[in-house]
């Protein structure tokens, strides 16, 4: 893994723990938490309900 990559995904570890909106191009937009990181561009997002699923970062927006 590169250098670069591996910066991105330390950067993107500091979400774990943040509750996000996503908002996927098709279907309902739904409130989570970061749960993990799985690439520089994929986090794990844990919904209400405790299901999890993958999620692109550009679907990801901030939930103030």
């Amino acid at each position: 893994m590169n250098s670069i990559i591996s910066e991105k995904i330390e950067i993107n570890k500091r979400m774990i723990g943040k509750t996000v909106k996503v908002a996927p191009p098709t279907g309902m937009s739904w409130t989570g938490e970061v749960s993990s990181v799985v690439d520089e561009e994929t986090f794990v997002i844990t919904d209400a309900e405790g299901e999890s699923q993958k999620v692109n970062i550009h679907e990801i927006r901030s939930a103030n």
